[in-house]
């Protein structure tokens, strides 16, 4: 069993380095074996109280302002599903059983069961659950977050849950988001049903994928009708869903430039600017030509969110619980590297160089002024730059010469870069 890592109060979209909980090879219980705990009154209760909230919401209907198609579906014992691992890809999985044992994971069995230590949970005023990680704020930006953090034990946040939940459409209410790694501090009966997720399957597919080690499993549960902003993320994520339903829409890296990301050093790092639901087509002209992939997961639905991916997740209109599996991506070795570059090198070697600009100037003001002097007048004109038609731009070969030279190429490639952080007084998770 890991011990419970202390961290400062933050959020963050990235995942946190503490470490999972042992895994088992005992394969996943049949849906006959999977029990729930509710009495009947308190499940007609905790039924009624959802069905009122339901009446009051509606899933989100925004029309989205560019194209998207759906995500493929594929049957776990489908090749096509490997395929899609290998190449990077997102896709929906069917009938793995992964995590067939949460399926009793409501409110109410959780509030028993979660133990009485203290977990993360965000609130906010608006739907929106906006990351931010202020210790992380590099560039010095001047920044205020909508959402908050606090620890709350898990009875707490139940009813903290079920009191908004009950309020009327016109009322106002906070929402709601708890975001937990699961570890030791959650009560036995949690690590039981954990034990029995179909680790068989899971750990077997694994190995069959150029990744390294499992670093942590998350626990998601959040109130209807909120979502987290589009972002990606530098990890492999397998993403579980057990009760409830959320909408995904996937991006590829490709449109890093239509998204507008925030600066590296700010608190929004890895996240777009764009408003998906209220897109500023003046300030970000470029979104117009991003389509995305759609998925509607359902309980029993395993995701995968390839590193890199942008992805906007959106709570439909039931409670959702959510476990994900974040797993460490393959570094790539120098003679992986192909030219022209795919779009996720490119991603972590514009990432990186930008790290690298940071480390170096220690400003930010220093790094756009640098940026704009390599830029203007240069690389944003075709004036005394015209190359002879059927012509292209000469690729330089890297071929490593002795370590010095492996070494920056991976620093380029091979990402994210990994700085000392700052000195501080406790241990941080990684976001």
């Amino acid at each position: 069993m890991a011990k419970k890592k202390q961290h400062k109060k933050k959020s963050g979209s990235g995942h946190p380095t503490t470490v999972p909980l042992a895994s088992s090879t005992i394969s996943a219980p049949t849906s006959t074996q999977t029990s729930t705990s509710t009495s009947p009154s308190t499940a007609t209760a905790t039924e009624n109280t959802q069905q009122r909230y339901q009446q009051q919401q509606s899933d989100f209907s925004d029309p989205l302002r560019f194209a998207t198609k759906p995500l493929p579906r594929l049957d776990v014992c489908d090749p096509k599903v490997l395929e899609h691992f290998l190449s990077e890809s997102p896709v929906i999985i069917t009938n793995s059983h992964l995590v067939d044992s949460a399926f009793q994971w409501d409110l109410k069995y959780l509030e028993e069961n979660m133990g009485q230590a203290t977990f993360r949970v965000m609130s906010s005023a608006s739907q929106e659950f906006a990351y931010f990680d202020s210790d992380k704020n590099f560039g010095n930006y001047e920044f205020e977050s909508q959402c908050l953090e606090t620890d709350m034990k898990f009875p707490d946040f139940a009813r903290c849950v079920r009191q908004e939940m009950r309020k009327g459409r016109n009322e106002k209410k906070s929402f709601l988001f708890l975001q937990q790694p699961l570890n030791d501090s959650v009560g036995e009966a949690i690590v039981q049903d954990f034990v029995k997720f179909n680790w068989q399957w899971l750990t077997a597919f694994v190995k069959t994928l150029p990744w390294g080690n499992l670093t942590t499993n998350m626990l998601y549960v959040s109130m209807p009708n909120v979502f987290s902003p589009l972002h990606y993320d530098e990890q492999e994520n397998i993403f579980a869903q057990a009760r409830g339903a959320k909408r995904v829409l996937l991006f590829h890296p490709k449109h890093y430039r239509n998204l507008y990301p925030f600066r590296f050093g700010h608190p929004r790092d890895r996240q777009s600017q764009v408003n998906l639901h209220n897109p500023n087509f003046d300030l970000f002209p470029n979104f117009r030509f991003v389509e995305a992939f759609e998925a509607v997961l359902r309980p029993g639905d395993v995701l995968y969110i390839p590193r890199l991916w942008w992805h906007h997740v959106e709570t439909l209109s039931e409670l959702s619980v959510a476990v994900n599996f974040w797993y460490v991506c393959a570094p790539a070795s120098t003679e992986e590297i192909r030219f022209p570059l795919s779009a996720s090198q490119k991603v972590t070697m514009t990432r990186n160089i930008e790290q690298m600009l940071h480390t170096a100037l220690g400003s930010a003001s220093e790094v756009q002024e640098l940026l704009v002097s390599l830029v203007e007048g240069r690389y944003n004109t075709n004036h005394n730059h015209i190359y002879q038609e059927g012509t292209e731009l000469m690729q330089i070969n890297i071929q490593p010469q002795n370590n010095g030279d492996v070494q920056r190429q991976r620093l380029l490639f091979e990402g994210p870069i990994k700085t000392p952080p700052p000195e501080t007084d406790e241990d941080e998770d990684e976001d």
